[in-house]
């Protein structure tokens, strides 16, 4: 088997620890998750497992609910085998500094006005302050509260966002500028 993208990965990881599931459930999963990194439209979710199927990662069955069919996924040997693949080393380029569209904004903040600056900083500090919340009270499913790597997997969420809400803060004082959340 071809190996996975990120994105596959992340869809059939989530098919491994949910098992049996439906496509749906990997779009409410994406949705819910503090990266916007993996997209949970339907036009982007539903093909790429139905690509895994063909690729041997998952298998389906066809389920009668009521006066409709819903379509249940497995993760096969051969979909386990290629997660153990994606997951080992050596790791891609991509696992490197994480990708942040603020951090990208920031290098052109000398085209605002003091006054859009000071705007912008508010912004993000109360995005960054949101997601941190978010985070903090995620419902997780009666599997995840005893899962010692999906409890790691938040907490590498939570640091990173404090981090970024930390350097913030930092570019305030570098700028000048006062917290409206610390005031």
């Amino acid at each position: 088997m071809e190996p996975l993208t990120d994105l596959e990965a992340a869809a059939l990881g989530c098919i491994h620890r949910n098992q049996p599931c439906t496509a749906h459930l990997i779009r409410t999963r994406f949705r819910q998750s503090p990266s916007a990194r993996f997209s949970d439209s339907a036009g982007s979710v539903y093909p790429m497992v139905r690509r895994l199927e063909k690729r041997g990662a998952v298998a389906s069955k066809l389920e009668k609910e009521g006066r409709r069919k819903v379509r249940y996924y497995t993760c096969t040997t051969s979909g386990r085998k290629a997660l153990r693949e994606w997951i080992r080393p050596p790791f891609p380029a991509a696992v490197s500094v994480t990708v942040d569209p603020l951090r990208t904004r920031m290098l052109y903040l000398e085209l605002l006005t003091p006054k859009q600056r000071s705007n912008w900083l508010d912004q993000a500090e109360q995005v960054l302050a949101r997601q941190l919340e978010q985070i903090g009270h995620a419902a997780m499913s009666p599997n995840e509260q005893h899962d010692l790597f999906m409890e790691l997997a938040r907490q590498n969420a939570l640091l990173e966002v404090k981090a970024r809400l930390k350097w913030i803060r930092l570019a305030r004082q570098r700028l000048g500028e006062t917290s409206l959340l610390s005031a």
